[in-house]
């Protein structure tokens, strides 16, 4: 059973209604926006909302340049091939059936992981395929004899499937340490220049003033609503949401889409959309709704490839960390450097570290928030909870580093696996302290980095990494 809190419920609920109900919205607007400009113009201004939230949040969106060429291959296929195959299908069929057959993407997800990258089918594997072919089945065959079907639509959505899945793949084997919300901003960044690059090429300029009224809110909401509000409350959840969750959410976008295109759009779906549509709910369960490994066996094989483990901390000349459950040392140059040094990292924290953090910053922006607690009741909006710190490294397994941030019980036991300390080693002594960080002299870390600092009240501090030896 899934644990979710209201707040979740609600939210994927929202979403999941917001997905859906763009592909009525999509082909309303294409009745006065060719396709291509559609895309140029809703991406981009999606891509400036996002830019300016992540700007008032404060989360950082800069990368190199290395990365950017990273992320501009990998916007090919996630954003440029999704979306352009995909729209130009939708200008072809009707956006009922055209969601059902875009969503064959996980499916084929499994069958390119098992041609190129040796994973080997499972029979909710071969499920999944047969049901998404059934599916594809149904509505081929309703374009192949209608005297005005249009069975080159489905070609270009089963192509848009194809990229979206391409795309799943390379990402899942991408070893970006970026947040989230670089990653997909900056593609979207690349995916809007593309648009903007192709559009002028093969479609007219639009005449702004042939648009009625319901296409320009129409376009608003694939900006703001689809683009923006969607993927936003997408970040959110996507940390925290159990994978069934999220499975569910993706399951019900289709039916959604088929429900709403009556009202939106006037279509009247046929059986065999409905039919169909409940082939790739049987499907997409069969694709996302992998049986789990036994608990012991999964974190074994983590903690084989745990990321680098580094602890984070600020303290005085007896290494005092917190008094009454908060912090000693409040400096803004040192919430800076805690800010860059932990962005885009997975954080593992104790429960009292959580109830800490101010609630405006919790959980922390661009970093995937975990909770290490004996309480498995316990919920939060934007944290994953792990009953231990071995779990709580296995669930960061996919990352290149991760940071331990306290408190101090879970410093002492992360000590001994960590390969970097991380400190503010601030020149005072703090009365009445009642949690201290671990001693580490001796323990096979060298000091590799040094940079001093004088605080706003003139107390001097520096930034000092220690490093284990090899």
């Amino acid at each position: 059973m899934m644990a979710l809190t209201r707040r979740q419920w609600l939210l994927m609920g929202v979403l999941t209604l917001l997905w859906g109900l763009n592909w009525p919205m999509m082909k309303f607007t294409l009745r006065e926006v060719s396709p291509l400009y559609f895309r140029a113009l809703t991406m981009s201004g999606g891509t400036l909302t996002l830019i300016a939230f992540f700007a008032w949040r404060g989360v950082p969106l800069g990368v190199s340049r290395a990365d950017a060429v990273r992320l501009a291959w990998l916007a090919l296929p996630n954003i440029i091939g999704w979306h352009l195959c995909s729209i130009i299908g939708l200008a072809q069929l009707p956006s009922g059936r055209a969601a059902v057959l875009a969503f064959t993407m996980p499916v084929w997800t499994v069958l390119l992981s098992v041609l190129f990258f040796g994973e080997r089918m499972s029979a909710r594997s071969w499920l999944a395929v047969v049901a998404a072919i059934t599916a594809v089945g149904l509505l081929a065959s309703n374009e192949l004899t209608a005297l005005a079907g249009r069975p080159v639509g489905l070609l270009w959505l089963q192509a848009a499937a194809l990229s979206w899945a391409l795309g799943t793949v390379l990402m899942r084997r991408s070893t970006l340490a970026l947040p989230t919300e670089a990653v997909t901003t900056w593609m979207m960044v690349f995916g809007s220049l593309f648009f903007w690059v192709t559009a002028p090429l093969v479609e007219p300029w639009p005449v702004w003033g042939q648009w009625h009224a319901p296409t320009w809110w129409a376009m608003g909401y694939g900006v703001f609503l689809n683009f923006g509000f969607a993927q936003l409350i997408w970040f959110g959840l996507a940390r925290s949401l159990p994978a069934q969750a999220s499975a569910f959410s993706v399951m019900a976008v289709p039916l959604v889409g088929i429900a709403t295109a009556t009202a939106v759009v006037g279509e009247v779906p046929r059986a065999t959309d409905w039919l169909a549509a409940l082939c790739i709910a049987v499907a997409l369960a069969s694709a996302t709704g992998q049986a789990a490994r036994p608990a012991t066996q999964r974190q074994s094989a983590a903690m084989n490839r745990r990321p680098r483990l580094a602890l984070v901390a600020a303290l005085d000349r007896r290494r005092a960390i917190g008094r009454d459950g908060a912090l000693l040392w409040h400096e803004t140059e040192d919430q800076k450097h805690f800010r860059a040094v932990t962005m885009g990292c997975p954080v593992i924290m104790g429960r009292k570290t959580w109830d800490s953090l101010p609630p405006k910053f919790r959980p922390l922006p661009g970093r995937r928030n975990i909770v290490v607690t004996r309480n498995a009741q316990w919920l939060a909006d934007g944290a994953e909870t792990a009953p231990s710190l071995d779990t709580a490294l296995a669930m960061a397994s996919g990352a290149a580093k991760a940071f331990v941030i306290g408190g101090g019980e879970l410093y002492a036991q992360a000590i001994a696996h960590a390969d970097e300390l991380v400190l503010t080693e601030v020149d005072t002594v703090f009365d009445r302290a009642d949690v201290h960080f671990p001693p580490f002299d001796g323990a096979g870390f060298v000091e590799s980095s040094r940079e001093e600092h004088r605080g706003a009240d003139a107390t001097r501090f520096a930034f000092v990494t220690y490093r284990r030896k090899p």
